[in-house]
Formats: C-alpha cells, sequence, structure tokens
C-alpha cells in the first residue's frame, strides 16, 4: 500500500492514494480563503472526492506559500492594517512548539494586529501575549508604491537570516479572536491527504488508512491524525477491527525514525467510528525523513495487526561492530593513585597517615590526586598536589625528633635550628652526606640502578648549594625539609 507526495489519486486504484487541496486567497475576503478541489476523473470519482471534501475538509483555509532561505514575500492591498507572519529555522536553526492539530509539532507562529480603537497587540500561536500597545498606530492612506517591505533581510542585503518563509500575509483589516485562532490551526504549507488502501485487508469497502501530511521542511515530512475511514455511503461500519503498530515506509523501506505509531493499538468500531469521518487512530504527529524529495518519495504502511491479519515485527539486528584495535605504543609504568602516594609518603618518612597536619591536608588535596594510572592522564594540578602532600610529610618528619633521628640519625639535632650554609658547608662535605644519603636510602631504594640513584644525589645537592642564595636565613630545617619534599614529591615516588 503506498502513495507518492504531490500525485493525485485515483479512488478505482487498490493502495495508498494522494488528495491533494490548494488553498487560495479570495481577493474579496481578507480573512478566509477557498478549497479548491483538485480530484479528476469520472462521476463516480468526482462523487468520492466531494464526499471526501465534505468529510475532511469542511472549512476554510488560507493562502499558503513556501519561500526559500533569505527570499522575500510581498502579498496584499493598499490601506493594509494587519501583518501575519509565520517563521520556520532553517536545519541548522530549528525552531518549533509542539503544538497545532492532532498534538502535531507545530511550527512558531506570530502575529501584529492593530486597529485604531484596540490599538496593537501580539498574537503567538494564536494567542494573545497580552503585550498591548496603547498606541492607535498611523494610516496607510498615503502608502506609497515605491517604500520597501523586506523580510528575512536588511536593505543593505547584509544582514541575511539563514531560514525559511513559509507564508506572509497582510490584511485589511484586524483580524477577530476567532479568525486568528481559526488562521492559525489552518497552518502554512500545502497539505495533502494521503490515502492507504485496506479494503482487502478489511472487508470494508472503499476503506482506508488517512494521513494529513505536509512537506515539513526540506529533510522531512510530517505525518498526522491518522484515521480509518470508508468513501463508500453504503459500506457496513466495521465491528472492533482490530489496528495495532503501524510503521511508515518510504520507497521500499521502514522509516528509520519517526515511528510514532508503532505502539499504537486501537479496535475500530463501536460509537467511536461514524460514517462521516470515520475514527481517529492517534492523537500523535511525527516527522519521517525525506529521502527522494516529494515528488519521488513513495509511502507505505506495515501494521503489527489488521483485522484477522498478523504479522508479527522483528525488531532488526544491530550489529555493534568491535572497537578498532589501539596499536600506539602504551607506557610500561603509569602514575601511582592518591592513596598509593599517601601510604608510600607515610611508609617511607615514617609520619603515619593519621597524623592530624598530614591528614587534614590529604583530605582536603585528594581530589587534585591522580585518580588513574594512566600517564596521559597526568596533570599539572596532580603534580602540584602530589608536591604539597610531600612537603607536609617532610615537615612532620624534620619537626619531630624521634622520627628524624630514625630516619637521618642522630647527627642534625644539635645543628637543626642553625643557619644551613654554615652546617652544609661545601659539597661533599660530611654534613650534607648526612641528607643526601638519608633520602636516597629510604626514597629511591637499594635496588635501583647506580645512574639513577647518582642523578638523585647530584640533583639534591645542587638544591643545597643553591639555598643560600634562595634564601639566606633558611635554618638546617628549612633546607632539609626542602630537600626532602624535593625527592619525594617527584617521579621517585609518583612513578611506577
Amino acid at each position: 500500500m503506498g502513495g507518492r507526495l504531490g500525485h493525485r489519486h485515483r479512488h478505482g486504484r487498490q493502495g495508498a492514494g494522494l488528495h491533494q487541496h490548494q488553498q487560495q486567497a479570495r481577493r474579496d475576503d481578507p480573512v478566509l480563503g477557498r478549497v479548491l478541489d483538485r480530484g479528476v476523473g469520472g462521476a463516480g470519482q468526482r462523487d468520492s472526492d466531494q464526499r471526501l471534501h465534505r468529510q475532511l475538509l469542511g472549512q476554510q483555509c488560507h493562502a499558503r506559500r513556501d519561500l526559500g532561505p533569505g527570499r522575500h514575500a510581498v502579498r496584499g492591498t493598499r490601506a493594509q492594517q494587519h501583518q501575519r507572519y509565520q517563521r520556520h529555522a532553517a536545519p541548522h536553526h530549528h525552531h518549533h512548539d509542539r503544538g497545532g492539530a492532532g498534538g502535531a509539532p507545530a511550527r512558531g507562529a506570530d502575529l501584529r494586529s492593530g486597529d485604531p480603537v484596540n490599538g496593537q497587540r501580539i498574537y503567538v500561536n494564536g494567542v494573545s501575549t497580552g503585550d498591548a500597545d496603547p498606541a492607535k498606530g498611523g494610516s496607510l492612506a498615503n502608502w506609497d508604491s515605491t517604500f520597501a517591505l523586506v523580510l528575512g533581510n536588511e536593505t543593505t542585503g547584509q544582514r541575511q537570516w539563514q531560514g525559511v518563509i513559509k507564508f506572509v500575509a497582510i490584511h485589511n483589516r484586524a483580524l477577530t479572536q476567532a479568525q486568528i485562532q481559526q488562521n492559525f490551526a489552518a497552518g502554512v504549507g500545502e497539505k495533502y491527504y494521503l490515502l492507504f488502501g485496506v479494503s482487502a485487508l478489511t472487508g470494508v469497502s472503499q476503506s482506508y488508512i488517512l494521513f494529513q501530511a505536509t512537506q515539513y521542511d526540506t529533510y522531512g515530512y510530517l505525518f498526522s491524525q491518522p484515521k480509518f475511514i470508508s468513501l463508500d455511503p453504503q459500506a457496513a461500519a466495521p465491528s472492533n477491527l482490530q489496528i495495532s503498530g503501524i510503521r511508515l515506509g518510504v520507497n521500499g523501506v521502514l522509516a528509520p525514525a519517526g515511528q510514532a505509531y508503532s505502539t499504537l493499538s486501537v479496535s475500530v468500531g463501536g460509537s467511536a467510528y461514524t460514517a462521516a469521518n470515520g475514527q481517529l487512530l492517534s492523537t500523535l504527529g511525527t516527522v519521517v525523513p525525506a529521502t527522494l524529495g516529494p515528488a519521488n518519495d513513495l509511502f507505505f504502511l506495515s501494521f503489527d495487526q489488521l483485522g484477522s491479519h498478523v504479522h508479527a515485527y522483528v525488531e532488526p539486528t544491530v550489529v555493534v561492530p568491535p572497537p578498532a584495535p589501539d596499536n600506539s605504543p602504551q607506557p610500561d609504568f603509569g602514575i601511582a593513585t592518591f592513596e598509593r602516594i599517601n601510604h608510600s609518603l607515610a611508609r617511607i618518612t615514617g609520619v603515619p597517615i593519621t597524623n592530624t597536619v598530614v591528614a587534614a591536608l590529604y583530605n582536603s588535596e585528594q581530589q587534585s590526586l591522580p585518580s588513574q594510572p594512566l600517564v596521559s592522564a597526568f596533570l599539572p594540578s596532580h603534580q602540584t598536589a602530589i608536591a604539597q602532600l610531600a612537603n607536609a610529610y617532610c615537615g612532620q618528619l624534620t619537626q619531630t625528633q624521634s622520627l628524624r633521628d630514625a630516619f637521618f640519625g642522630t647527627g642534625l639535632d644539635a645543628a637543626i635550628n642553625s643557619g644551613a650554609s654554615g652546617f652544609f658547608g661545601s659539597s661533599g662535605g660530611a654534613s650534607r652526606n648526612i641528607v643526601i644519603s638519608a633520602l636516597v636510602s629510604n626514597a629511591v631504594g637499594t635496588n635501583v640502578s647506580p645512574a639513577a640513584a647518582g642523578a638523585v644525589r647530584s640533583e639534591v645537592d645542587a638544591l643545597i648549594t643553591r639555598m643560600p642564595a634562595l634564601k639566606p636565613a633558611a635554618t638546617v630545617a628549612d633546607a632539609t625539609t626542602a630537600v626532602c619534599a624535593a625527592v619525594l614529591g617527584s617521579a621517585v615516588v609518583s612513578l611506577e
């Protein structure tokens, strides 16, 4: 059961059809337009078209016209006092509101109305915003046809709006509230009625599944107000005709998106069905992707159940491709995570992790420490937090004599508060060796290459040499804490 958007439908064919109606504005009626029936064919077809017209189109609608991005529309007569426009954004600037007939998505519709009595008013989607302008407005009696009306751009052509203006109308009188709402309900753009013939499956003469369809934008069609209907006035009313799981297809393939009616389950008949209007199946609207365009796209319907005919729908198997192998080289080492760093510093210095100073700092800096071992995830903030925690441990180590003696021996006790420059002397001195050897032995360890241990010795010795220039008043405790923090805050602890 298929049909093409934009083609006329002959009721003599079995399958989906199209009944197209074009709305044109009457020059003598600024509010309403006529509905013109474009059905052609013999007397039988004409009777069916007229019956469909009476059943479905017993209302008058506004003229409609589609314009492409950046194009201008001017329509109206002199002395016009009423302006109405609809906007529909381009693909990269979509703007729409939920609402409209049948719960279908509705494009944003704005209207400005003005008259000498009520002043100027603004309506959005048929509802007044309440933003009344007490100014009564001027007169267009002296309107000059050379005046410019520009939409979607500036007169300079430098501020083009990348959207689509679907319709612009300027009326020569203010609309009433009822007319404004009727105008909004009519919508913008040509409306088509797609008839999918189901007589062979239901047993009901000239029975159809009818959709109201419009070209929503360049990329899709809006389907709404699905109903079951028979165009045969003598046809017997259906009795508990079960319809469930309607899916829309385009060009022989079920649409990958927009299947709003796949969960539908309706029993047609009874008080819900009338010979004049059929039975509405759903209040939902849905947008189906366009593929070949309105002139070439063919639609069809698939049902889980239609009457006594059952076709169980099987969800297609989604094949998830395996992730592409990561062949990039990976390091054979990683970064110690926050809890390992904390325990390593405690193990090296002998300062317990329950120490009030280090515990308070660890709790405040924990979220800034590394949380995963990936070297590529290591950040400067991680290094800063590690250095702060190492400095806290080294400070407690230097200030607590029992811990200091266990780590460095007793060689620092007598001079702990004396000047660092006088105590440590020059490079290679015995006093320097007390601190350097203890740090290499406890932090670096013995099971390392001599080159690695020698590099740490050289860096610590150079730092002690620079200490008087960095802080002339530095004490032995200050210098010892500084070089200790430099070693424990380095890759000696964080890299593993």
